[in-house]
């Protein structure tokens, strides 16, 4: 059983800066409550008495009442190291965690990073990664780009689309539609030169992953070279088979092609 403590000692000077702590509106409250404590323990309260009454437990106020006698008014409300709040991290930190979530990835093969990953790769705790992700919109799990393809000779052919437009061949023009449809759609096009007619084709979704990864580039394809179906009938086609829809030309002479 714990003895009762006596009345708590102090000089008038303590006791006169415990009463300004007491009375104070600007003091934290731990240093307020703390105060309020010790008066009370220099006025004989009892321990159990004075927990009672600031809303904490025996053990607090035999705490407060020893570093109080071996360090005085100082140890007021003063928070040992080791407890409270964590101390706040330096910028230097935040803009290591910032850029290591936007342009690494985790060691383990994960495609991008957790709040507790990067909390584990500095030691600090995922509530706070994910205040820094929060104040500064960063969602790594979330895609806000397109994604190339992986054909290798996707750059070329890429080149050779913007090409057309930016300098069309001779005597060719490219032609581009509005159309309401969900997905994606290729579309061949073509000028008749002679009758001013143009020739189209176009192709479903799927049709264009196909073509595309068997399609030839522009440096291995002559505008005026896409095979004819019909050169006896002097006609000008895709060198696709022929769709619903797709028109061709009656006219005998040459056509130039543009492909989008």
């Amino acid at each position: 059983m714990v003895a009762a403590a006596g009345a708590l000692e102090m000089t008038g000077g303590q006791r006169a800066e415990l009463e300004r702590l007491d009375h104070s509106h600007s003091a934290p409250a731990r240093e307020v409550r703390q105060a309020k404590a010790l008066l009370w323990a220099t006025d004989g309260v009892s321990n159990a008495e004075i927990a009672r009454r600031c809303a904490s437990t025996p053990k607090s106020v035999r705490r407060w009442r020893s570093r109080f006698a071996a360090e005085g008014t100082a140890a007021v409300g003063r928070i040992r190291a080791g407890r409270g709040r964590p101390v706040v991290l330096g910028d230097d930190v935040v803009e290591a965690i910032v850029h290591d979530t936007l342009h690494t990835v985790p060691e383990d093969g994960s495609a991008c990073w957790s709040t507790r990953s990067m909390a584990a790769r500095y030691g600090i705790g995922k509530d706070t990664v994910a205040r820094i992700w929060q104040a500064r919109r960063i969602r790594p799990w979330k895609v806000e780009t397109f994604k190339l393809s992986t054909d290798p000779s996707f750059e070329s052919k890429l080149r050779d689309v913007v090409g057309l437009y930016v300098n069309p061949p001779a005597a060719a023009a490219v032609f581009c539609f509005d159309y309401n449809r969900s997905g994606t759609l290729d579309l061949f096009a073509a000028l008749s030169v002679g009758s001013g007619e143009v020739l189209h084709d176009t192709a479903g979704r799927q049709e264009l992953l196909h073509e595309c990864q068997h399609r030839p580039t522009r440096a291995s394809l002559s505008v005026t070279g896409w095979p004819t179906r019909n050169a006896a009938a002097g006609t000008c086609t895709s060198p696709r088979p022929a769709r619903h829809g797709s028109t061709s030309s009656s006219a005998g002479s040459p056509c130039s092609a543009a492909k989008p």
